[in-house]
């Protein structure tokens, strides 16, 4: 992307356009200037006006002219109180895609000040990973928890998909609480090998939390083994519904094996809860077939 803008800035007609951009703003700041008049300094003038778009566009354009202009302009607007210039320096910091991006996006977790969700999705590439790690390997504070920091940091590591994550990750489930567990358990389901599968069975048989019980059984999904059968059909007997529902559909996707299992828990538990779960998930998949 950056490098797709910067050749573009080597046309005069996009050199003019991104002109006539800056000039349009309104301000007496900006008179009409001559094509040769260097436009990164035009556009870091857009920085310092009180309209929140203009913020957010000279933030966008120094992004497309280089690197460090781009990166200095968005570890600034990150911090801008009006969501249209932070949400874009996220954005922009997600395009630049280095460790000092990163850096910047993991503060920003940290902070609290951003919406996590649109921090978290920009963490796209093997380029983020170095500092994931090394912030999730941080110490668990009142503070950090009060942030949500350290689930936010599994979450981002788990929608990544690098098995490089999965032993901080393991780590972090002694030391977790319900939140930071559900979120390590959903992240070793995205990221993790079959070295997880023994951790995430223990934690659908007895973690004391339903929540994770439940996140436990939808993590066995993408790490498919017939060790998980039994465990599953025992779960579909737990007091939770969101266990039993997540339990079923996991043995749905075990293949031939996972449905005689949901067979078998419907002619044993007709008209429970069990039952009817095993029931709605053989119909799904002769529907599916």
């Amino acid at each position: 992307m950056r490098g797709a803008g910067r050749e573009a800035m080597r046309s005069r007609e996009t050199r003019t356009a991104l002109i006539d951009i800056i000039n349009r703003s309104g301000y007496e700041i900006f008179t009409p200037v001559p094509l040769g008049t260097p436009l990164a300094a035009r556009a870091q003038r857009l920085l310092a006006l009180p309209e929140a778009t203009d913020r957010a566009m000279g933030v966008y354009i120094l992004n497309l002219f280089q690197e460090p202009a781009g990166l200095d302009a968005a570890r600034t607007a990150i911090h801008d109180a009006d969501p249209d210039v932070h949400l874009t320096a996220v954005r922009v910091l997600g395009l630049i895609g280095n460790d000092h991006s990163a850096s910047i996006l993991v503060d920003a977790l940290r902070r609290g000040e951003v919406a996590w969700e649109r921090v978290v999705e920009r963490f796209n590439g093997p380029w983020a990973l170095p500092e994931l790690i090394k912030a999730i390997q941080t110490p668990i504070t009142e503070s950090t928890r009060e942030k949500h920091f350290h689930a936010r940091l599994a979450r981002a590591l788990g929608l990544l998909g690098d098995a490089a994550a999965e032993p901080h990750l393991q780590r972090l489930l002694g030391e977790g609480n319900v939140e930071e567990r559900i979120n390590v358990v959903r992240a070793l389901g995205q990221c993790g090998t079959h070295e997880s599968l023994a951790l995430i069975q223990d934690l659908l048989r007895n973690d004391e939390s339903p929540h994770v019980r439940a996140q436990a059984a939808t993590a066995l999904i993408p790490l498919p083994d017939r060790s998980s059968v039994p465990i599953l059909v025992q779960s579909m007997f737990d007091s939770s519904w969101w266990v039993c529902s997540n339990s079923a559909r996991a043995l749905g996707s075990l293949g031939l094996r996972g449905k005689r299992a949901l067979e078998e828990v419907r002619e044993r538990a007709p008209g429970t809860l069990a039952g009817r779960r095993a029931s709605e998930q053989l119909s799904i998949l002769e529907v599916t077939a």
